[in-house]
């Protein structure tokens, strides 16, 4: 059960990562004047992602579930830092 764990808090941590990346992503296109299709598409690919990885950790159960979203917490947590930082 604990190597459950750690592989959804793993897996919350990357789906984290690559949410927080895309929605950097996403900021810097509309700062930059892109059309909005690119933008929308950014934000449905981060909501299909965060979707199907935390669906996938349901049905594991709620340990896993709870695993993930803190992995996913943490990626926040290492994302508003690395902002900080950069500002």
């Amino acid at each position: 059960m604990t190597v459950l764990l750690a592989l959804h808090l793993g897996l919350g941590l990357v789906l984290g990562a690559a949410y927080f990346a895309l929605s950097w992503q996403a900021v810097r296109r509309f700062a930059a004047g892109e059309g909005a299709v690119r933008i929308v598409a950014l934000g449905l690919l981060r909501l299909a992602m965060a979707a199907a990885v935390l669906w996938w950790s349901a049905q594991h159960g709620a340990g896993p579930l709870l695993a993930a979203f803190v992995g996913f917490v943490l990626a926040r947590s290492g994302a508003i830092r690395m902002l900080r930082g950069a500002g």
